[in-house]
């Protein structure tokens, strides 16, 4: 769901962000990767990127800093929110261009579904 909602945006780059998973470069499973027209299939369509050592803050922080190497805004979506409708990527990024250091997009039971910074990501932001 969340890779289907994120290659539905022409200026988004999907990354499945995964600890490892002992599989071989290529051998991510088939069914993990959508079959849409503008997203290409198979284990090339969908860049894989090694989450670091650590709790989840880590990992999302150091994906974060990752991202913001290649782009100057990066958008996280949590694969746990399924329905999450398609404009709140578009909003958040609108944030982001509007000047908005980071957006967090709140879910219902307290938590949230979009996680996105622009320019930087300091260090141990999401310590804890």
């Amino acid at each position: 769901d969340a890779l289907l909602c994120a290659s539905r945006h022409p200026w988004a780059l999907p990354v499945l962000a995964t600890t490892e998973d002992g599989l071989p470069e290529g051998a991510f499973p088939q069914a993990a990767y959508p079959a849409e027209d503008h997203l290409p299939e198979g284990p090339g369509g969908v860049e894989r990127w090694l989450q670091p050592p650590g709790d989840l803050g880590a990992k999302i922080e150091g994906i974060v800093c990752q991202g913001l190497k290649r782009s100057p805004y990066v958008l996280c979506c949590g694969a746990d929110s399924p329905g999450r409708p398609e404009r709140r990527l578009e909003e958040a990024l609108a944030a982001l261009r509007g000047g908005a250091d980071a957006v967090l997009g709140p879910t219902e039971d307290g938590g949230y579904d979009v996680f996105a910074l622009r320019a930087a990501c300091p260090e141990g932001l999401l310590e804890g």
